[in-house]
């Protein structure tokens, strides 16, 4: 009588498992740091099209109401606010049109981690105002972490984005 060989080749060796795993790890090593910063990249940028959709915002609502409208940057706490006023000692905040709750967009919560407002700069101030016709009363520039800026040009309020 003869034997049948009943072992499969089906299976993967030990060997075999611990190459994959070896190379899964390196790769690994490798991929993290360029998806991190390419998520930096991603929330810094997408922080600059916040700023530039709000600020557009403001200039349509100044236009809408015939009165004038502030956006107003925080450096310091990475944040800005809109308001909507004559001048300084008379304006209230703006409510936001979807929530109703404060207009305070600020970069320090999950989805703007590691957005840092660097300056803003706006004739001398840390102020955009849109007058009652919505015309920009200065142009400016939001520099976010030393790297995009947003450039807001005077009395057309136009926006663009740079790297």
């Amino acid at each position: 009588m003869t034997e049948v060989n009943k072992r499969s080749d089906t299976g993967f060796t030990l060997i075999q498992l611990v190459i994959l795993t070896v190379v899964i790890g390196i790769l690994s090593v490798v991929a993290v740091p360029i998806i991190t910063d390419t998520l930096g990249s991603t929330r810094i940028y997408t922080a600059a099209q916040r700023i530039v959709s709000d600020i557009q915002e403001a200039q349509s609502f100044a236009k809408a109401s015939h009165d004038s409208v502030w956006v107003v940057f925080d450096v310091v706490n990475d944040e800005y606010s809109l308001y909507r006023g004559e001048d300084n000692a008379v304006r209230d905040i703006q409510k936001h049109p979807v929530t109703g709750d404060d207009w305070i967009v600020s970069f320090q919560v999950a989805l703007y981690r590691g957005v840092d407002i660097t300056s803003a700069s706006f004739g001398g101030s840390t102020e955009l105002l849109f007058d009652s016709w919505g015309d920009a009363t200065s142009g400016g520039t939001v520099v976010l972490n030393n790297s995009v800026t947003v450039q807001v040009t005077e009395l057309t309020g136009r926006t663009t984005i740079s790297p």
